[in-house]
């Protein structure tokens, strides 16, 4: 079997420590990939971090060595102690912009 191009497979981030601790299983990680798979697309690794922003910015650039798209599930949401955000802007090196239009609705 030929093994595809590492650059064009899907990497999967899932953050939470509900998560990492094996309270929950990563179901939601699960199903996009089995819905992915079935679309034609190449799914890579699944890493789950905790909600630890260094361990949230570890896993991004584990990643992003093999790994065209990533796919970030989990996290707290818009809320001030996500640090999900925070940790793919310095991975990226892209300063968060704050959108009040976006915020409001």
């Amino acid at each position: 079997m030929q093994e595809k191009s590492l650059s064009n497979r899907i990497g999967l981030l899932a953050t939470g420590n509900e998560l990492t601790e094996g309270d929950i299983l990563n179901t939601n990680g699960q199903l996009i990939a089995q819905q992915l798979a079935d679309a034609g697309f190449t799914i890579g690794m699944h890493v789950i971090a905790s909600d630890i922003e260094a361990d949230i910015e570890q896993g991004l650039r584990f990643l992003l060595k093999n790994h065209s798209i990533i796919i970030i599930i989990g996290g707290l949401g818009h809320t001030t102690d996500d640090r999900t955000r925070f940790a793919l802007s310095k991975v990226l090196n892209k300063p968060l912009i704050f959108n009040k239009a976006a915020w409001e609705a």
